[in-house]
């Protein structure tokens, strides 16, 4: 559990850091506009339309990276894509996660470690009710996040998306109400605030130039691509749980030759999708796909075109951690 606190206390330091690297950096910033589409010619995207405030914005570009996180650059420029959503229900799931503060923490963990049948009992009551019950600590000692999963929804369905944001709230009420009645430690805790946006695990997934399979990230192979990798978190690492590998062509359409895909959109089957769908994989595949974009603008060639030697020299210098086989190779 401190892994997560330390994660997410992280995550709120790096919004002012990287703020402070796109401008020391030199990069045109332009917040607050939502894509719309592209244009083509041939198989490149020309530029990209958005709109704002003050209307629509087109961006040029030579290399373009995807992130926003359901695909929707690649899949207006025609890459194919798959978008089935089969995991146990779990890729389909969507979330509206709050946090919940003023908690007598000992009060609250002294009930849940000293008195658990009671404790289980009061979560299958609330269950009961529709509400949430994933109840996890926060950064604060005070506070408790409340992460929920609500099944069979499409993150790319306006009316799921719309539904989910009412229904969440009102679930969110009728879980604060509950815990605030019954459960230990929660009797002068109230709602702090609820995420920025909903959480959605998967939507669509690039049919890439490699699609990685789970038996591949089970089995740790190491492919000469590499440009990601990392450990289950689920798991220590140990010769039965491997570290997990992402290729570059993963992240490269088979037919747009100017973009390039990062986040839980990259091309994988359903189930290593969920996997490496977690914020720290994110982050690297970002950090591997921004880093080839620049090279693939400085050498003129298409993202397919990069010269993986020469990515992998950049994220090494980056301090980004590569498997033996391939930082040795490269020395």
């Amino acid at each position: 559990m401190s892994v997560i606190l330390i994660i997410f206390r992280q995550i709120n330091v790096m919004k002012l850091v990287l703020d402070q690297m796109i401008l020391d950096y030199g990069v045109e910033l332009l917040l607050h506009g939502i894509f719309v589409d592209v244009d083509m010619n041939e198989r490149r995207i020309s530029r990209v339309q958005a709109v704002g405030k003050s209307g629509r914005i087109h961006v040029t570009a030579a290399t373009f990276v995807d992130s926003t996180g359901d695909g929707d650059v690649f899949a207006s420029a025609g890459a194919p894509f798959d978008g089935k959503m089969d995991v146990e229900d779990r890729a389909s799931m969507l979330a509206l996660t709050f946090r919940i503060g003023n908690i007598d923490i000992k009060k609250y963990l002294g009930f849940r470690d000293g008195s658990q049948p009671a404790y289980t009992g009061l979560l299958k009551e609330l269950e009961s009710l529709r509400g949430f019950t994933m109840l996890i600590r926060a950064f604060r000692e005070d506070m408790i996040w409340v992460n929920n999963n609500i099944p069979n929804l499409s993150g790319l369905r306006v009316e799921d998306l719309t539904w989910l944001e009412v229904d969440g709230r009102k679930r969110m009420r009728i879980t604060h109400d509950f815990l605030k009645r019954k459960m230990p430690g929660f009797e002068d805790s109230f709602i702090v605030d609820t995420a920025s946006q909903l959480g959605v695990r998967c939507s669509r997934r690039l049919t890439g130039a490699h699609v990685v399979t789970t038996s591949e990230l089970q089995s740790g192979i190491v492919f000469p691509d590499t440009v990601v990798m990392g450990p289950d978190f689920r798991h220590d690492f140990s010769d039965e749980h491997p570290h997990w590998h992402v290729p570059y062509r993963s992240l490269v359409p088979r037919n747009i030759k100017n973009v390039l895909a990062t986040g839980r959109c990259i091309s994988a089957d359903p189930i290593a999708n969920d996997l490496l769908a977690p914020i720290q994989y994110c982050f690297a595949t970002g950090q591997a796909a921004g880093t080839a974009a620049a090279i693939a603008v400085k050498d003129n060639v298409t993202a397919a075109q990069v010269d993986v030697s020469k990515l992998q020299k950049r994220l090494i210098e980056q301090n980004v951690l590569l498997p033996d086989e391939i930082t040795n190779k490269l020395r």
